[in-house]
């Protein structure tokens, strides 16, 4: 391994067997260590070697001044050759700063962030502000200044029968950045009339009321990462907020998890559930379009009674890996003479960004309730470059992921939804033919997936 540069290996625990991984790279390696152990019982020979007493990891980072950088939380050992593998991975794709190992029971967002319990890093891709959560104990959170990131499958450590507790920092995370968007990676055209139009749109939501409402199967492990919490964020922007979620049929915890989380407040968050198997059924519904139409119009009618009076209803897909923009939001907010505001969502996958969700889209020109594949493509391609700060786009339909309606307009209409084409198509022109006015908004950014500097490079599938 001759031509390879030094790594600071930054560690804190009490068992000098966490080492041991590191034996076949020890003269690549300065050590940085936080143990109450003497570390002569250790028959490594590292680089150089700093010992300390009682110091974080963060301490330990500041002391080194080496071009990389690689922490782990106590009780992760590591395979041999990890860190030979990491600062090759590296070294062959320059335009990336960072390799996280995530452990499973987080995984990666699209947000420039990584949670991981082991990480690899050049020295200028990191940064800590004080009161961050980073403890040696829990899932480390690390900013990375917008590097690119590369994943690697958590093969490369062995946990042993170690059992790493996460819950103690998990409410810190959701807190702190679990829900956060990358609005920066969004520059707006025009942007002084977006600024002044996000900061309108704020204020109006913060005197508003709004019900979130969601379908669920087989979702939990987005819903319980990222999905909660960029939900009750967004309801954190307005005056009041009520859930409503529909699950059915889930094969894994869903309807547990969504379950638990409205016990917490229950009078805000209402979680009902149901099976819709063709036996139960009686073979109605057939189509998946017209049971997503049943489930919508279940969730429409609890609204409408419990909720009247409120100001925006929010229909939004559960499953979304990267998220929505809140800056989109309220700068469709900020707008005057509209009934419906449908989300620029964009699918990232192919290292491209393309328009998705083409289904319920229909321009004004398209009167016909269905809509062929050619068509479809032709949508995808046709609003694939819209940029946020873009003028809005008047359309009979769309959706995108997510989509803002003045709930007044919704019940003044008597939209339902029916699932002979994509059940929003049928929901829109009840609203359109009763004089409401449907828009497209570029700067309502929402992702469909990661974006693409937060790729995994191993091939390997994490599902977040």
């Amino acid at each position: 391994m001759s031509g390879f540069e030094s790594v600071d290996v930054c560690i804190v625990t009490e068992d000098l067997n966490d080492l041991v991984g590191f034996k076949n790279e020890s003269h690549l390696i300065n050590l940085y260590i936080s143990t109450n152990q003497p570390l002569e019982k250790n028959d490594i020979r590292f680089k150089s070697i700093s010992i300390f007493r009682d110091k974080d990891l963060p301490y330990l980072i500041s002391q080194g001044a080496s071009k990389y950088i690689f922490f782990s939380p106590e009780g992760l050992r590591l395979k041999e050759n990890t860190i030979f593998h990491c600062l090759t991975q590296l070294m062959m794709k320059k335009d990336h700063g960072v390799v996280a190992i995530p452990s499973g029971h987080f995984r990666h967002s699209c947000l420039g962030f990584a949670v991981a319990d082991v990480c690899f890093m050049l020295r200028e891709a990191y940064s800590y502000n004080q009161g961050q959560d980073f403890s040696e104990e829990v899932t480390i959170n690390a900013i990375f200044n917008n590097h690119q990131i590369i994943y690697l499958n958590a093969k490369y450590f062995d946990c042993g029968e170690m059992n790493i507790n996460h819950s103690g920092s998990l409410q810190s995370m959701k807190d702190s950045w679990l829900h956060q968007f990358p609005e920066n990676k969004f520059v707006p055209v025009m942007e002084e009339d977006y600024r002044k139009r996000v900061v309108n749109g704020y204020e109006r939501m913060s005197k508003s009321k709004l019900v979130i409402c969601g379908l669920a199967r087989d979702v939990k492990h987005c819903l319980e990462t990222t999905g909660i919490p960029r939900l009750e964020h967004l309801s954190s922007l307005f005056k009041d907020c009520i859930f409503v979620t529909y699950e059915n049929d889930s094969r894994d915890a869903t309807g547990l998890y969504l379950n638990d989380w409205s016990k917490k407040d229950p009078d805000k968050r209402i979680c009902m559930s149901e099976s819709l198997s063709l036996e139960r059924i009686g073979g109605r519904l057939k189509e998946r379009t017209e049971r997503l139409a049943h489930c919508r119009n279940i969730c429409l009618d609890k609204i409408i009674e419990i909720a009247p009076d409120f100001d925006y209803y929010i229909p939004v897909d559960l499953d979304l890996i990267g998220g929505f923009s809140y800056d989109g939001i309220a700068h469709s907010i900020s707008h005057d003479d509209w009934s419906v505001m449908g989300s620029n969502g964009k699918n990232t996958l192919r290292k491209s960004i393309r328009y998705w969700d083409t289904f319920p889209h229909r321009d004004l020109g398209h009167s016909e309730l269905r809509i062929s594949r050619p068509q479809m493509m032709k949508y995808g391609s046709r609003y694939a470059s819209l940029q946020r700060g873009d003028p809005l786009l008047e359309v009979n339909s769309c959706f995108g992921g997510m989509a803002v309606y003045k709930l007044k307009d919704v019940i003044e209409s008597g939209a339902r939804y029916s699932g002979e084409t994509s059940e929003h198509v049928v929901f829109n022109k009840a609203i359109k033919d009763n004089g409401g006015r449907i828009f497209l908004n570029p700067s309502q950014v929402l992702l469909y997936n990661y974006m693409n500097w937060c790729e995994d490079h191993n091939g390997d599938s994490f599902r977040i």
